[in-house]
């Protein structure tokens, strides 16, 4: 394996309310958990996986910054195979900052 491949993309939040539906599914009510998938095949170049994620992000930002205040756990999760370093590009940092979210990036060997 020659660069990172996604495996896995979701954005997660805890609330104590519904406001998270219909952009989410509540996947534990009773901790008040919502998530929402962002798929899980992706193109095969990083670039390109990471640009078809930030598209999907920028098409949520206005959902996505109204979750920020009222979520105590608000977290875009990276699921990633590699044996090397990632970055994690700018304009995905910018979309986590705008939006209120934090980045969690979980890595596997391939």
């Amino acid at each position: 394996m020659n660069e990172p491949r996604l495996v896995n993309a979701l954005i997660r939040c805890v609330r104590s309310d519904r406001a998270a539906e219909p952009w989410f599914e509540s996947v534990r009510p009773d901790l008040g958990l919502w998530v929402r998938e962002l798929g899980d095949s992706f193109a095969e170049r990083w670039s390109e996986q990471v640009e078809i994620l930030e598209k999907k992000l920028a098409g949520l930002r206005h959902e996505l910054a109204s979750l920020r205040v009222g979520s105590d756990d608000f977290t875009l999760f990276l699921g990633i195979e590699t044996f090397m370093p990632i970055k994690i590009p700018r304009q995905l940092m910018e979309l986590a900052l705008e939006c209120g979210f934090e980045i969690e990036v979980h890595l596997e060997n391939p």
